[in-house]
């Protein structure tokens, strides 16, 4: 059998509803293995399903900025993720359906660290369920693509605000006012991370405040 022929009947095959339940049932099963493996390391539901949210959308932005986005082990051997807007070294290990990258490392989060935090000051912030609530209200506005909350005079999108706290279990988030830009720290001992800051036109801002 001819290349193109072999080709052409996997190409078909690709399009057939019995392939996507095949795909569907191997993806259940990384899920599940996923979960069993994350529930010996006290692994919770919502570290997971953070983990994995950041995990997709690392995904997508290291095909737009390959040197800024993906998920690999640093030298310490520890996980780091970075999605174009926030970045995270964690302690523990999470297992998860997707592939971890097998290439060196593309930047070294350390970084964008701050060793130091004793001169930041401290913010505690709602809990995730009253962050949640304020989310659903902005999606209730039909006009409003981007779910931003003011922190110091910074607005930050929600939904990833909400992300890291579940990913790191904290409430707790730490300020530089000496910095340019007041970037948010997350630190606890499940890891640490960074959030960036959006940038958003004068009459989004007026809207917000």
């Amino acid at each position: 059998m001819k290349n193109e022929t072999i080709l052409k009947k996997l190409t078909e095959y690709t399009n057939t509803n019995e392939y996507k339940l095949i795909c569907e049932i191997v993806i259940g099963l990384h899920e599940n293995i996923a979960i069993e493996n994350n529930k010996k390391r006290n692994i919770s539901k919502d570290q997971l399903s953070a983990f994995n949210k950041l995990i997709k959308r690392a995904m997508s932005d290291i095909e737009i900025h390959p040197s800024l986005g993906g998920w690999w082990k640093n030298k310490e051997d520890k996980q780091c993720i970075c999605d174009g807007y926030s970045c995270f070294i964690l302690n523990n290990f999470i297992d998860s359906p997707y592939k971890l990258e097998d290439n060196i490392e593309p930047l070294n989060l350390n970084t964008y660290f701050k060793e130091e935090i004793s001169n930041m000051f401290n913010i505690k912030l709602q809990t995730i369920n009253e962050l949640n609530a304020k989310l659903k209200i902005f999606k209730a506005e039909k006009n409003i693509k981007t779910y931003v909350i003011k922190i110091n005079n910074q607005f930050f999108n929600i939904e990833y605000l909400i992300n890291a706290m579940k990913l790191l279990d904290t409430q707790e988030i730490f300020m530089d006012n000496d910095a340019q830009f007041n970037l948010i720290y997350f630190v606890s001992d499940k890891g640490k991370g960074v959030l960036l800051p959006l940038r958003l036109d004068d009459d989004f801002k007026d809207y917000i405040e």
